[in-house]
This record gives structure tokens, C-alpha cells and sequence, in this order.
């Protein structure tokens, strides 16, 4: 075997080792109004891990149960300087499965955290840190920082979250009559 072949054997075995040791997540955020008054502002911290890029192990019984921490910083920033608004460090569990399987381990792992934002500190550029890390595995861990400006509350034009929107829209009962803000009957 040449010392080529050698090096590039290593680097492969490196590279996997290095892609096997991320966390595997998605992160949108949303900004919005409260639908309430039009003072409040919040942003929304969207996240889906995804449970194939995390250690499954078993759990109560005969399932298989995959956990992630979520370390959430948001910072506000002024200038060269930064002001640490809001953190949390949360564990999440997957759903139970009875089957470890590729298949069942692809599902996602969903996380939302709205955050209000006083009116004083708004408008203004923030940054938000996430870190993932595999509890089961504490060695696979990743880092995603997004920045984002949010912008002064406004009576002329307000945003609400449709995701708010949707999950506090009530289903019709019997007698009441069906609107556009309420789900049809039979509907999740």
C-alpha cells in the first residue's frame, strides 16, 4: 500500500467520522405582532432536529427513544457590542418507537419558543446561537447563528403568526356557523 493511498484511506475515515459527529437540524425564524395589540412584538424560534443524525437508544420496555439539548441565546446587538436577551437550554425527546429501524429514526424532532421583544428594543438587529447536542452521544453536537433585524411595532400594517394564527383557530361546533376563521368540521 503507498503512503497516497495511506493518506487518503485516513482523510476518508476522518471525513466520515467528522459528518457522523454533526447534528442534523433546520432553524427558521418568524417575526410578528401580538393579535391582540399591535405594541408587542415577538420572534419565533422554529426548529426541526432531525432524528436521523441522532444516537437512538432504548428506552421504557422495547422502545427506542433519541434525546437532543437545545442551548437558545439571543442577543441583541448594538454597535460592537452585544446584549444577551433572552436563553434557554431545553431537552427534547423524540416519540417513542417500537421499532428502530432507519425509516422511523428520519422523523423530526419539532421545537418552537416564541420570544417577546419590548417595544424599547425594537427596531434593532439581533443574532440568535443555537446549539444542538446529542444527549445519547454527547460528542455529536452542531452550531447554527442566524442574524435578523426586527423591525417597530406598526399600527398601519400589523404581522401575525400564521402558526399562531392556525393553532388558535377553533374548530366549529354544532349550531355555530362555519367562517373563515374556523377549521371545517372534521378537520385535525
Amino acid at each position: 500500500m503507498s503512503w497516497k493511498n495511506w493518506i487518503l484511506g485516513t482523510l476518508l475515515v476522518m471525513t466520515v467520522g467528522i459528518v457522523q459527529a454533526e447534528v442534523t437540524f433546520y432553524l427558521d425564524i418568524c417575526r410578528f405582532q401580538s393579535q391582540f395589540n399591535n405594541e408587542n412584538t415577538f420572534v419565533s424560534i422554529n426548529l426541526a432536529v432531525e432524528g436521523s443524525s441522532l444516537e437512538w437508544k432504548e428506552a421504557q420496555g422495547t422502545n427506542f427513544q433519541a434525546a437532543v439539548n437545545l442551548d437558545i441565546t439571543l442577543y441583541m446587538l448594538l454597535g460592537s457590542d452585544t446584549l444577551k436577551s433572552y436563553q434557554e437550554n431545553i431537552n427534547l425527546l423524540s416519540l417513542p418507537l417500537e421499532d428502530s429501524t432507519q425509516q422511523e429514526k428520519d422523523a423530526f424532532i419539532p421545537y418552537v419558543k416564541n420570544i417577546e421583544i419590548s417595544p424599547e428594543r425594537s427596531p434593532g438587529k439581533y443574532l440568535v446561537r443555537v446549539i444542538a447536542t446529542d444527549i445519547n452521544k454527547p460528542g455529536r453536537r452542531s452550531m447554527a447563528l442566524r442574524e435578523f433585524e426586527m423591525a417597530a411595532p406598526t399600527t398601519s400594517s400589523p404581522v401575525f403568526s400564521d402558526l399562531g394564527f392556525i393553532t388558535e383557530m377553533g374548530r366549529v361546533q354544532e349550531g355555530d356557523e362555519e367562517t373563515m376563521f374556523t377549521r371545517p368540521k372534521g378537520s385535525f
